[in-house]
C-alpha cells in the first residue's frame, strides 16, 4: 500500500514536470517565431573594421569578420585599442522605390546607421552600461532616396562590449514585416516586463497589509523578498536606471541581482515545502557567500574590460551551477509538493514553476545558447524570466484569491447558520410576544439583530474586512486601507440589517441604522436627532440594502466633509411617497456637488430601485433626499 502510494506521488510529480516543461516551450517557441520578421535568414558572418575612440581605422583598414553564433549574434573578441567596429551589411534590392527596412533584434550599443552613407540613426551613442537596459529591438525605414537598384550597403558604428565586438542579428525586408515583428518584440522586451513589475510590487504590498496567521508569516516573508528581488530584477534588465553604471558598477549589480534571484526563488520554494530551518539558514549563508563574491572577485581580476575574462568565465560557471542545483531542485520539490498533495494549490505551484524553468533557461542559454527543442532553428533572443515574472505576481494573486474564497465560503456558512438561528428566534420571540404591541416587537427584533451583528463582528469580522480588502485591492496607502476598511465593515452591518422577512424591515432596518449613527455623530461631536414615522410594509431586504447603503453614504460624507455640527436624519411617507433625508448644516456647496465616486455610486443605486435622489446645498448645509414611490417599493 505504502509503495503503490509513493507512485501515485511520484506519477502526479512526473506529470506536473511534464505539463509545465510542454507549456514554457510551447509558448516560447510561439513567442520566438512572432518575434523575428518572417524570411529572416542568419548570415554565416558580417565584415567590419575596427576604430580606434575618435574613429580612425586601425589595422590599415582592413577588414575582419564576425562569425554568426548561436546567442544569437555576430561575436569576435576585441582586438587592443580598438573602441567601436564599423559592421558592414551588403544587401541587393529588385525595386527601390519598394518600403524596405533594417530590423535588429537588439540595440545595445548601436551608435550610428547609414544606408549608402546617407544617416538613418546620428552618431548618438547609447551606453552600454548606463544599466541593463537595451536588449530590445529597433526597426529602421530606410530613406527611398538613399536606396537604388542592385546593390546597397549598411554601415553600423557599434562600441564594444568591454570584451568583445557584438553586433545583432538583424534582416533587410519589407517594412510592414518589419514593423510587426518589431511589434512583438517590443511586447515580450519592453511591455510584458513592464506589466510584470507592477504585479509583482502589487502583490507584495497585498501580502505585507494582511495580518497573516503566524504559520504562514515566515512563508508569505519568503514571498515578498522573491517578488520584490524579482520585480528589481525585471526593471534592471527592460529599463535604464536614472544613473550612469560604470562597466564594474554593471557587472556587479548584474550578478548581485542574479544570484539574489535564484537563492530567493529556491528559499521560497523551501519555505513553501515546510523544509526544515536549519535548510533555509544554510541556504541564507550560501546567499551571503555568493553576495560577497560579487564584489570580492572583481577585486582580485583588476578591472573589468579585456582582462576581465576569467572572473567572467568563473562567474558565468558559478551562476549556471547554482541555477542548476537550487532552480532544478526547486522544480522538483514542487512538483513533489503536487503529488504528495493530490494536487492541491496545483495551479499556483504550476506556474511557480514555468517561473523557475524561465530562470534556469535565461541563465543556461547564456552558456549553452539554446534553442527550442521543436525548433532546433529557431534560438532564443530575449530575456524570459522578466516575461515570467507576470505569472509569478498572478500564481501569488491566485494564492490570495484562492483563500479569500475559502473565507467567503466560511462566512456564508456562518451567515446561513446564523440566519437560522435567527428566524427560529424570531419564531420563538412570535410566539411568546405575539400578543404585545407593534413597537415591543419591533424593539426585541432589533435586539437579535444586535447580538448577532456582534457575534459576526467578534467572531469573523475582523478576518472578513482584510480578506475582502485582499480581494478587492483598492488602495494601497495608510488612509486609504483604513476608510476601506471603515466602510466594508458598515456595509456588513446594512447587509445584516436587511435580512429580516417581516413586513416591517425597513422600520426595523433603519431603527438599527439610526442607533448606530447617533453613537458615531456622537463620537465625532456632532449632535444627532432622527424622525422616523410610521412607514408600511418592508420594500423587501434587496431595497431595503439599497436605501440604507444611499443613506450610509450621505452621512459619511457628512461626517468626514460637511463640517457641521448638527445631523438629522428623517424618514416618513408623504403623498404615496417613500421620503427619507440626511441633512446637516455645514459649510455647503454651490451647484451641483462634485460627481465624485460616492455621488456617482449613490444615483445608482437610487436608479437600481427606482428611486430619485436629489441634493440640496448651500450656506447653511446640505441635503441629500431620496423619494422611492410606495407602487415601486415592493420586491
Amino acid at each position: 500500500m505504502i509503495g503503490r502510494d509513493n507512485r501515485a506521488v511520484w506519477l502526479r510529480a512526473l506529470a506536473a514536470i511534464a505539463a509545465s516543461q510542454l507549456i514554457f516551450w510551447l509558448f516560447l517557441g510561439l513567442a520566438e517565431k512572432a518575434a523575428l520578421p518572417a524570411g529572416m535568414q542568419h548570415r554565416p558572418y558580417v565584415e567590419f573594421t575596427i576604430l580606434d575612440e575618435a574613429g580612425n581605422p586601425l589595422a590599415d583598414g582592413r577588414k575582419f569578420r564576425a562569425p554568426y553564433r548561436p546567442d544569437p549574434n555576430y561575436k569576435v573578441s576585441i582586438t587592443e585599442g580598438s573602441a567601436r567596429a564599423l559592421f558592414e551589411i551588403p544587401f541587393t534590392v529588385a525595386d527601390p522605390q519598394e518600403e524596405l527596412g533594417l530590423y535588429l533584434a537588439v540595440r545595445r550599443s548601436i551608435q550610428e546607421v547609414r544606408v549608402n552613407g546617407v544617416v538613418v540613426q546620428p552618431n548618438v551613442p547609447l551606453d552600454s552600461f548606463t544599466g541593463s537596459a537595451g536588449w530590445e529591438s529597433v526597426f529602421y525605414v530606410l530613406p527611398k532616396d538613399a536606396v537604388r537598384k542592385g546593390g546597397n550597403r549598411i554601415t553600423a558604428l557599434v562600441e564594444n562590449e568591454g570584451y568583445s565586438h557584438v553586433f545583432p542579428v538583424f534582416h533587410v525586408g519589407p517594412a510592414d514585416d518589419l514593423v510587426r515583428a518589431f511589434g512583438w518584440g517590443g511586447f515580450f522586451n519592453v511591455d510584458l516586463p513592464l506589466a510584470a513589475i507592477a504585479i509583482l510590487v502589487f502583490t507584495a504590498l497585498l501580502c505585507l497589509i494582511v495580518n497573516w496567521p503566524a504559520e504562514d508569516r515566515r512563508r508569505v516573508n519568503a514571498l515578498i523578498v522573491l517578488l520584490l528581488v524579482w520585480a528589481l530584477r525585471d526593471w534592471s534588465l527592460a529599463f535604464t536606471p536614472p544613473f550612469a553604471m560604470s562597466k564594474l558598477v554593471f557587472w556587479v549589480v548584474f550578478w548581485t541581482l542574479s544570484f539574489a534571484i535564484i537563492f530567493a526563488s529556491a528559499r521560497y520554494v523551501l519555505r513553501d515545502a515546510g523544509a526544515p530551518d536549519r535548510w533555509v539558514a544554510w541556504l541564507g549563508r550560501g546567499w551571503i557567500a555568493a553576495q560577497l563574491s560579487c564584489f570580492g572577485m572583481p577585486l582580485l581580476e583588476g578591472r573589468i574590460g579585456p582582462d576581465a575574462g576569467t572572473w567572467f568565465r568563473m562567474m558565468t560557471q558559478v551562476e549556471l551551477w547554482l541555477t542548476f542545483l537550487l532552480c532544478g531542485g526547486s522544480v522538483l520539490l514542487l512538483a513533489r509538493e503536487i503529488g504528495r498533495s493530490g494536487g492541491e494549490r496545483w495551479g499556483e505551484r504550476l506556474m511557480v514553476m514555468l517561473c523557475l524553468t524561465a530562470l534556469i533557461v535565461d541563465i543556461a542559454d547564456g552558456v549553452f545558447k539554446l534553442t527550442i527543442p521543436f525548433a532546433p532553428g529557431l534560438p532564443l533572443t530575449f530575456y524570459v524570466a522578466p516575461i515570467a515574472g507576470v505569472l509569478l505576481g498572478m500564481a501569488m494573486i491566485t494564492s490570495l484569491a484562492r483563500q479569500a474564497t475559502e473565507a467567503r465560503r466560511a462566512v456564508t456558512s456562518a451567515n446561513e447558520r446564523l440566519a437560522g438561528k435567527l428566524a427560529a428566534r424570531e419564531a420563538e420571540l412570535a410566539e411568546t410576544y405575539r400578543q404585545r404591541e407593534a413597537m415591543t416587537q419591533r424593539q426585541t427584533l432589533l435586539e437579535e439583530r444586535q447580538r448577532i451583528v456582534r457575534d459576526m463582528h467578534d467572531g469573523i469580522g475582523g478576518r472578513l474586512v482584510g480578506l475582502i480588502l485582499q480581494v478587492r485591492g483598492r488602495a494601497i496607502e495608510a488612509d486609504g486601507v483604513e476608510r476601506a476598511l471603515e466602510d466594508s465593515v458598515s456595509d456588513l452591518r446594512l447587509i445584516v440589517d436587511s435580512l429580516d422577512p417581516a413586513e416591517d424591515s425597513l422600520s426595523a432596518a433603519l431603527a438599527s441604522f439610526e442607533y448606530r449613527i447617533r453613537a458615531q455623530a456622537e463620537a465625532a461631536g456632532i449632535a444627532f436627532t432622527a424622525a422616523i414615522g410610521d412607514l408600511p410594509g418592508g420594500p423587501g431586504p434587496r431595497t431595503t440594502l439599497q436605501i440604507l447603503r444611499v443613506l450610509q453614504e450621505a452621512v459619511t460624507n457628512a461626517l468626514r466633509h460637511a463640517g457641521a455640527k448638527s445631523l438629522r436624519l428623517e424618514a416618513g411617507v408623504v403623498d404615496g411617497q417613500l421620503k427619507l433625508a440626511v441633512i446637516d448644516d455645514g459649510k455647503g456647496f454651490d451647484g451641483t456637488p462634485a460627481g465624485g465616486r460616492g455621488v456617482v455610486s449613490m444615483q445608482a443605486r437610487a436608479r437600481t430601485i427606482g428611486a430619485t435622489l436629489a441634493f440640496e446645498g448651500g450656506k447653511g448645509g446640505t441635503a441629500v433626499r431620496l423619494d422611492l414611490p410606495l407602487s415601486d417599493a415592493g420586491e
